[in-house]
């Protein structure tokens, strides 16, 4: 289950959160990390000792999220290979994005005033909120359909016309025969 929490490093401020990544980021070993981190002097002043298991923990929510970011780019990877249209995929890229946000919304837990973890509470408040999304997305979905028909639906009539006057132009050229054109017309339902 995820965990809605702030961390101790968390806690120590932005700059401090964002140092631990750099870190972490050039490959430095947690050990090396964490020598760094307790010999900084803003925490060596307000005496704030890191332990070793709160940076794991720190770490390893970091990776957490990086793995979330990896897996939602996968998704809207995946989703604009399947589509034809760069709108039509970031439509769904983002709509397959929100699902996944609601369903870790859904999966986490936060703490309670007592230290232990409990599943969020959905209040009716909530839970409206969350149908309005759904309903957002379904109707997102509906117009991009709508929209996609339309689409195929005028580039379909602009063929027609551009093979009717292809064939019109070929018989005025002499290319095809009255007869020839005229049984040509008739397969291709122009007549």
């Amino acid at each position: 289950m995820v965990r809605i929490q702030a961390s101790s490093i968390d806690k120590l401020g932005g700059d401090i959160v964002e140092w631990v990544g750099r870190r972490r980021a050039e490959g430095m070993a947690i050990d090396a990390i964490l020598e760094e981190l307790n010999s900084l002097p803003a925490l060596q002043e307000a005496e704030i000792r890191i332990s070793r298991s709160a940076l794991g923990r720190h770490l390893k929510s970091i990776a957490e999220v990086g793995e979330r970011m990896r897996r939602a780019t996968a998704i809207t990877e995946s989703l604009a290979r399947m589509g034809n249209r760069a709108d039509n995929k970031m439509l769904r890229g983002t709509i397959d994005l929100i699902n996944s946000s609601l369903l870790d919304v859904l999966l986490a837990e936060e703490e309670g005033e007592d230290g232990t973890f409990r599943p969020i509470e959905l209040t009716p408040a909530k839970v409206k909120a969350l149908a309005q999304t759904v309903e957002s997305l379904a109707r997102a979905e509906k117009i991009d359909l709508e929209r996609e028909a339309k689409i195929r639906a005028e580039a379909k009539l602009e063929a027609i016309a551009e093979g009717r006057k292809k064939l019109d132009a070929a018989g005025r050229s002499g290319d095809l025969d009255p007869e020839a054109l005229a049984r040509a017309k008739r397969i291709m339902g122009y007549d």
